[in-house]
């Protein structure tokens, strides 16, 4: 059985040799359910900080716009892990600003998890690519 690509992640705190192999492997590069967040090698790396594998990930056609179960997409990820780089990367890449997460009890908009967590530079970007 193939590695899981959120599993390397995590494991590896986002080696890019360890992501190459394991997609030699048979891993995906948007495996998810490892857990029960239905987490992504992505959304891993974001929460991480790791511009590098984040960049890989996206390179190697990640879904920018993944939304996992509970915590979000990767940039609310990002967001609530004080990540500014990371965030930076992915409105330079396209990611969706608007997603709406369903979740309840978690931050239904980047922006409102922004705001929630008092970081002025990531709301004053995101609201510059239109966030709403």
């Amino acid at each position: 059985m193939p590695a899981n690509m959120h599993k390397v992640v995590q494991e590896t705190k986002g080696d890019v040799a360890a992501m190459i192999q394991a997609l030699e492997d048979g891993a995906t590069v948007n495996d998810e359910g490892y857990d029960s967040n239905d987490d992504t090698g992505l959304t891993e790396a974001a929460s991480q900080g790791n511009s590098a594998a984040v960049a890989w990930l996206l390179d190697s056609g990640a879904n920018i716009n993944h939304m996992c179960n509970y915590s979000g997409s990767a940039l609310m990820m990002a967001i609530s892990s004080g990540q500014t780089e990371v965030v930076k990367l992915l409105l330079d890449r396209g990611v969706d600003v608007n997603l709406y997460n369903k979740c309840c009890t978690c931050e239904r908009t980047a922006l409102a998890a922004a705001i929630s967590a008092g970081n002025e530079e990531i709301a004053t970007l995101l609201r510059d690519k239109g966030a709403k």
